[in-house]
């Protein structure tokens, strides 16, 4: 299952979970005279804040399957917490009756100019497999442009519910906060190492067992780093240090391994390891298994698959 489609599944559903449903209330609050500069950390440090404001910030979009979050990764949030959905103006929002009555109130359809042209373009093109022709986990993977740009809108924080650990209220299952963009402007776009669809590739694929000493972590955030730290381990045994720096700075959500086992590509999609990770154990079940085989490192398989551009 694709990292970034484990991040919205993971989240939404602990959120089903935990939360219970009654009506959400968006704030009434008056149209702003011209939109506030902020950073999407200084939002989420205080969402209630900015609530129904009109606000300008600076930074780059996830366009993915449940996925369309404001990026966040440089808040050091922690890695269930309560994201920010976009949407453009104009556009369909997911929301319940209520808030969306309220959301389109206070709304203007996104300005359709040179500016959001080049931005959607640049940012929806993507690479549609990756060189061994298998599917790309998230468009993000596979991306050609990294692209920044400045967006204009209007911010909804999510509320507070009884039974609920998260605000939340819109977005996919409820999940998040949501900023409507009116208006996109100074846009910048970096071509990423992502190779073009018009090359072919020959693939080569290497196997090995390695042990893992983690074999229990208290919470989620913990299992991320544990993840990510044993497959920098794989990476360096294997003369792969060049991909060092790029495993360090990468997404969490990337070494989830929710089903067990993940797969992590370089920035250039010509190198890929796969790792089987354990499971987190249920409390309850964890402590009835023997201590001592609790201790015992558990022996993993890992692979690293390598592309080089094909001989014709």
């Amino acid at each position: 299952m694709p990292a970034i489609g484990y991040k919205r599944i993971l989240r939404c559903s602990l959120l089903l979970l935990l939360m219970a449903t009654p009506p959400f209330a968006c704030s009434q609050v008056q149209p702003n005279a011209s939109p506030r500069e902020v950073e999407v950390c200084q939002i989420l440090s205080n969402p209630n804040a900015f609530d129904g404001q009109l606000v300008r910030l600076r930074g780059r979009l996830e366009f993915e399957f449940e996925g369309h979050d404001v990026n966040d990764l440089a808040c050091g949030q922690p890695m269930l917490h309560t994201g920010i959905w976009w949407s453009y103006g104009g556009e369909p929002y997911l929301a319940r009756e209520p808030e969306l009555k309220n959301v389109q109130g206070l709304i203007s359809p996104v300005l359709k100019d040179a500016q959001f042209e080049e931005f959607d373009v640049r940012a929806r093109a993507a690479r549609r497999t990756k060189p061994d022709g298998e599917t790309c986990h998230s468009r993000q993977e596979c991306a050609y442009y990294d692209v920044v740009a400045t967006y204009t809108g209007r911010f909804f924080a999510g509320k507070m519910r009884p039974g609920r650990t998260l605000a939340g209220g819109f977005g996919h299952m409820g999940c998040c906060h949501l900023f409507v963009i009116e208006q996109i402007s100074d846009v910048e776009v970096r071509r990423t190492s992502v190779p073009g669809d018009d090359q072919q590739f020959s693939c080569t694929t290497t196997t090995w067992q390695s042990e893992s000493q983690e074999r229990t972590v208290p919470n989620l955030d913990a299992r991320l780093a544990a993840n990510k730290q044993f497959l920098i381990g794989q990476a360096r045994a294997h003369g792969d240090e060049a991909l060092i720096e790029s495993m360090e700075s990468d997404s969490p959500w990337h070494f989830l391994g929710l089903t067990g086992s993940l797969a992590w590509s370089s920035s250039d999609l010509l190198t890929t390891y796969t790792v089987q990770f354990p499971q987190l154990p249920h409390s309850k079940k964890a402590k009835q298994h023997d201590p001592v085989a609790l201790a015992a490192p558990i022996v993993m398989n890992v692979s690293r698959e390598h592309c080089d551009p094909a001989v014709n």
